[in-house]
């Protein structure tokens, strides 16, 4: 097949595509040249553009709008999953000697608990493989149907299959890798993602793995610490980074003041899926704006993380406050249906997650806290105006 043709007419009919199709339009030639096919300049120049049109646009376009926020799920049928079933798996998983290994450096310590778990006096990578997936199952036996959609298959992706890909980078590389595989074949009794301590080079990728965020992951311990980032918020991977790089990237002509989120809180989640969420609230709140005609650059958002405790409840809150705006739909046509407006994220990233919390100024001059999952149909009527449309995102800290 020549190469050069296809992509040319995939950039030819780029129009009809979704931009999520276009972003992986360029994501996937972007790779294939980063693993040394031959491009014209002519199509180089033609994906620069098409990148630049994509990513550094001042607001969303419509149909990415939409493709984000009118997906509708009859959530009459959907089983609330508690965000603490997520935080005690993962608190299960790091406390367990063979899973904690495979998201941490291997150290001589670890490696002697390592050893002992699996009955075995030198490090045997097919052993080591074959405890994962034991343990692994094991554990899913007890929480696999209380866990968010889509964190599950991230996880087995990692640990026991690297065939379908895992995050937003569609990563190919994980434990049972063959690249992997073969590295500890030509080591033997070498773990391939040693601490310095080990006083060895662990194994390093044949070709290096590009990452949307322009970083590259060369060895299978980066790897695993970027695996690390996506179960847990942490330095590498703390809100107000993310957060920031996401509006610069997303929503680089709106006005969106992150001062408020407090860097540094550290908790066990689904990275990803904050992400995702937030950036679905955002386009939530830039879709209310252009339903009324009102110019998405006049916005002002403030979004604040913060620590709190509630009876006794340990929580972590995302608050996203459109400033100065109304609620579209009164109370009682909130509470009745929830429709295209929460469904799909309720759906596809909070359930198991995190909670979410409506607190509002509603377009009938009526002031409420909602409880939009779990669902409660009685609302809190406020005594004072909220001075806009609030999103809390709760999350729970075991």
């Amino acid at each position: 097949m020549n190469v050069s043709k296809f992509i040319t007419d995939l950039l030819d009919n780029n129009k009809k595509m979704s931009t999520n199709n276009k972003k992986k339009l360029v994501e996937l030639v972007n790779n294939e040249i980063n693993n040394g096919i031959e491009i014209s300049p002519l199509i180089r120049e033609r994906l620069k553009k098409l990148a630049s049109e994509l990513y550094n646009s001042s607001a969303p376009s419509n149909a990415e709008i939409l493709q984000n926020t009118n997906e509708e799920t009859n959530i009459d049928k959907l089983r609330y999953k508690h965000p603490l079933n997520l935080i005690g798996f993962l608190v299960d998983f790091n406390k367990n000697v063979i899973l904690k290994s495979t998201t941490h450096p291997i150290d001589s310590n670890m490696l002697g608990n390592l050893l002992e778990s699996m009955k075995i006096t030198r490090y045997n990578y097919k052993k080591h493989l074959q405890y994962i997936g034991a343990e692994y199952e094991v554990l899913m036996k007890v929480k696999r149907n209380y866990l968010p959609k889509g964190t599950i298959g991230k996880m087995k992706e990692f640990l026991i299959s690297s065939k379908k890909g895992w995050s937003e980078d569609n990563i190919l590389m994980g434990w049972p890798s063959p690249e992997v595989a073969n590295w500890c074949l030509s080591h033997p009794e070498h773990c391939p993602s040693p601490s310095e301590d080990m006083d060895y080079p662990g194994c390093e990728l044949n070709r290096p793995i590009p990452l949307k965020s322009g970083k590259k992951l060369g060895t299978f311990s980066d790897v695993i610490n970027h695996f690390k980032t996506q179960i847990e918020c942490r330095n590498s991977s703390s809100l107000d980074r993310l957060l920031a790089y996401e509006n610069s990237q997303r929503f680089s002509g709106i006005n969106i003041n992150i001062e408020q989120v407090q860097g540094g809180i550290q908790f066990y989640t689904d990275v990803e899926k904050i992400l995702q969420a937030y950036n679905h609230l955002i386009y939530l709140c830039i879709e209310m704006h252009k339903k009324k005609q009102n110019s998405v650059h006049e916005m002002r958002i403030e979004v604040a993380l913060k620590r709190c405790n509630d009876g006794g409840k340990h929580l972590i809150i995302l608050s996203i406050l459109d400033k100065d705006a109304e609620f579209e739909k009164d109370i009682e046509s909130l509470l009745s249906r929830y429709g295209n407006t929460f469904s799909g994220i309720i759906a596809n990233q909070i359930n198991g997650l995190c909670d979410l919390e409506l607190v509002a100024d509603f377009r009938s001059g009526i002031s409420a806290k909602v409880s939009i999952w779990p669902r409660n149909e009685i609302c809190q009527r406020l005594d004072s105006k909220v001075g806009g449309v609030q999103y809390n995102l709760i999350f729970y800290k075991g």
